[in-house]
């Protein structure tokens, strides 16, 4: 799809991945070089949808403000319906990253330490699912993340940000 934009001209955001291989990837960045090189505009850009949700906007907006003291720990969920193609580790570079870009994004620092554990996994997947992840940033804020890629009842994604003084979440789906 990237590269029939760029062939039409047509400027896109693409959630990640941008292609499903590194030779596909590099071939869409190639495109747009030469696209670029040919007078045109950059076209194609790549980036996670949380940074535009309200919800998560609002979420940011407290911890940068600081109302209610310093973020001192998160606690994240993302579940899916259905295991999609791939293995234990899809679960990280296909739904993790998400969160990967999205905590130092809500926090205003970057990820230092990651530790991974995989639970007994669901009937629905050979997969380790669902999967735990212990997330700090270079400022040592934790960060709990719960990855459930089979969780038969829906899709949902969750934070919940203890501060000092209050605690705040994202609204639940209904």
């Amino acid at each position: 799809l990237c590269l029939a934009a760029l062939d039409r001209g047509i400027a896109v955001l693409c959630e990640k991945p941008l292609a499903p291989t590194e030779a596909e990837c590099r071939q869409v960045v190639d495109r747009e070089i030469a696209h670029v090189a040919a007078g045109g505009h950059r076209l194609i850009s790549v980036g996670f949808m949380r940074r535009f949700d309200p919800g998560c906007v609002e979420l940011r907006a407290a911890v940068e403000s600081q109302e209610h003291g310093p973020a001192l720990i998160t606690h994240c969920l993302h579940r899916n319906v259905a295991p999609y193609p791939g293995g234990s580790d899809h679960t990280i570079t296909g739904s993790a990253v998400h969160e990967f870009d999205f905590i130092p994004w809500l926090l205003g620092d970057p990820i230092a330490e990651v530790a991974w554990l995989g639970s007994r996994s669901s009937g629905r997947t050979t997969r380790r699912d669902p999967q735990l992840l212990l997330i700090r940033t270079a400022d040592d804020v934790l960060t709990t993340l719960e990855m459930f890629v089979s969780a038969s009842y829906g899709y949902e994604v969750g934070c919940e940000v203890v501060f000092e003084r209050a605690t705040l979440s994202l609204a639940n789906p209904t």
